[in-house]
């Protein structure tokens, strides 16, 4: 009594699932999903010139979150075709991937030159 549902035991995951999903009205994405579309809605990747990615690389190297995030946020501002570049960066910072970045930082200064 006063409930809506009744999951008997063993639990089966997906029916946990889709019970949260009817009651609560969501709509479960997946990872695959996700990346899929970002990569069909992506624009392609354009970087910023060789100054702004060793000012970024060197905020990386030394940890400053809150300072990339900001540069970035004034990058992504000044021009909107690093659109696709800054979402990558800002992924990064989400993911706590702060030695990722500087490493692919690193890959593309060197590409860059």
């Amino acid at each position: 009594m006063g409930s809506n549902a009744f999951l008997p035991k063993p639990i089966q995951v997906e029916r946990l699932f889709e019970q949260l999903q009817q009651f609560l009205n969501l709509t479960w994405i997946y990872g695959d999903e996700v990346k899929k579309t970002v990569e069909e809605i992506s624009q392609p990747m354009v970087f910023p010139p060789l100054d702004k990615l060793k000012e970024m690389y060197e905020l990386s190297l030394i940890g400053d979150v809150d300072e990339l995030e900001e540069y970035i946020d004034i990058l992504g501002e000044s021009d909107v075709n690093l659109k696709t570049f800054i979402i990558q960066v800002q992924t990064f910072i989400k993911e706590y991937q702060v030695e990722e970045l500087s490493e692919w930082l690193e890959e593309e200064m060197k590409n860059e030159k």
